[in-house]
């Protein structure tokens, strides 16, 4: 299997290919279990179902991942810790498992059990040959900075993505169970809302933050337009208190 590459086309390519392997898209899948903070009303709940495996083709998000995931696969020997929240069946983790061998694959979620039914597929497909991914329930819905600190350990994050609920909320509150723990250089992805980007933006200046239709990608900023977005925010409330 391949995992050295030139470009990132070719990255693409093989992040595309990997989500088909391990079985591409899947529809309707049960909801099981949801948080107790679950906005949804219960009929919405116990209706239709989950979709996953869909991050790569269908929604066409392997180009951009490839451009921000291509600095720690050529940095491949320093095994960056990966974090990813809303993991369903597994497909994530065994791609990320692939790219990045060796390192430590965390995966996050309400309902453990998708991805715990479907590991059986995911072996039989050769994935985590050589090393099991970490399963832990995490709340997108409450502070888990404690749940993550006991996990993480001296380990920092370096790549983190977030496929779970989707809301403003619920990412905006899994961002800061994990934000504290970054490392110096990471990159984030926040899938499958358009919006919340701006609300990231404001609340974090010290970040790059970066927007494609429904994905959101995250990185350090450098240090001076961290020092010109502190700047201009203070400016701003301080104009705000004069006209107030």
């Amino acid at each position: 299997m391949k995992t050295s590459f030139h470009t990132p086309a070719e990255l693409k390519d093989w992040l595309i290919e990997r989500e088909l392997h391990y079985g591409g898209m899947h529809k309707e899948v049960a909801r099981k279990k949801v948080s107790p903070l679950d906005p949804r009303p219960p009929e919405v709940i116990t209706q239709g179902g989950m979709t996953g495996g869909d991050r790569m083709q269908s929604h066409g998000f392997a180009e951009h991942y490839a451009r921000f995931l291509m600095p720690f696969v050529q940095r491949r020997k320093s095994k960056p810790v990966l974090v990813e929240a809303g993991i369903l069946r597994g497909t994530g983790l065994a791609i990320w498992a692939d790219l990045f061998p060796g390192s430590r694959i965390i995966g996050l979620d309400i309902d453990l059990s998708h991805t715990r039914e479907n590991l059986p597929f995911l072996t039989s497909r050769r994935a985590f040959s050589q090393s099991e991914p970490e399963l832990y329930e995490f709340d997108q819905f409450v502070d888990e900075r404690a749940k993550m600190r006991d996990i993480l350990g001296a380990d920092r994050i370096a790549i983190y993505i977030d496929d779970g609920f989707h809301s403003d909320d619920s990412i905006l509150q899994s961002f800061a169970s994990i934000q504290p723990f970054l490392a110096r250089r990471f990159a984030a992805f926040i899938e499958d809302n358009a919006d919340v980007w701006w609300r990231l933006q404001e609340r974090y200046p010290q970040y790059d933050v970066r927007h494609y239709g429904m994905l959101t990608v995250m990185t350090p900023a450098p240090w001076w337009r961290q020092v010109k977005r502190s700047a201009g925010k203070v400016y701003r409330r301080f104009r705000r208190g004069k006209i107030d």
